[in-house]
């Protein structure tokens, strides 16, 4: 006889939104959560590919919203929409993301505001416009990056961006901590996902998804973290990859 799951049981009926979900890291969270009975609502750039990624189990537990974290106009459309649901959502899960490989000097101020809006500004809208369609006790997690912890020479502003999606995340925990509501920050090492081939491609190395963490295990510490007991909150997880030659 096959025991049940007591973290997957826990999510039965509880409702998250996921961004990102297309692909990569966002797609197996979503895919984590969709497979233990979670309700989602999948937020991405083409419909196509979220079907693709997190195939609808049922009418009422997965909803798609396509959106453009690059345009203004698109994200309040998509908060316009989220805000319709008046049931409260028991997690927000912060997992879309734009890299740009490039270092400071040849960069230009376009890539910066665009990596801007969609790596800080989206994430912080969204959650300041949801604030009051969270649970009392909702977890908010903002997918970043380990790139927070050294030097970034090749990616200069996608490492700003990163390091300024801390600094907010970490204000608005120390601001809404006492309502209940728990805020943590993930720092992945090198990821086997789509945007990672793409950089190492750049780096002209050989990409090895065996070798680096795989988004399946980020989406199983997220399912973990969602439904640890209330009397502690995890602030930031560090993860790199067990294989020292990445």
């Amino acid at each position: 006889m096959t025991r049940a799951d007591p973290q997957s049981a826990a999510l039965v009926g509880k409702r998250f939104i996921v961004t990102g979900a297309s692909s990569g890291i966002g797609a197996a969270i979503a895919t984590k959560l969709a497979d233990a009975g979670a309700e989602l609502v999948l937020l991405g750039r083409s419909k196509t590919r979220l079907l693709r990624s997190v195939p609808r189990r049922d009418a009422a537990a997965v909803r798609y919203v396509v959106v453009d974290f690059a345009r203004g106009d698109s994200l309040s459309a998509a908060l316009r929409r989220l805000r319709t649901d008046r049931r409260p959502f028991d997690g927000l899960i912060h997992s879309a993301g734009a890299y740009d490989h490039r270092k400071l000097m040849v960069s230009a101020p376009k890539v910066l505001a665009r990596l801007m809006m969609v790596n800080v500004e989206a994430p912080v809208f969204l959650t300041l416009g949801l604030r009051d369609r969270l649970s009392p006790e909702a977890q908010v997690i903002f997918v970043n990056s380990s790139i927070v912890q050294r030097p970034a020479v090749d990616a200069a502003y996608y490492a700003a961006t990163k390091h300024a999606l801390r600094s907010l995340a970490d204000s608005l925990r120390q601001e809404i901590n006492s309502t209940g509501v728990r805020v943590t920050s993930l720092f992945p090492g090198r990821t086997a996902t789509p945007m990672q081939r793409g950089i190492t491609k750049k780096e002209k190395r050989r990409y090895d998804a065996s070798a680096l963490i795989q988004p399946a295990d980020i989406a199983q510490l997220v399912s973990a973290l969602v439904v640890l007991p209330r009397t502690i909150e995890i602030t930031d997880v560090f993860m790199r990859p067990t294989s020292r030659a990445v």
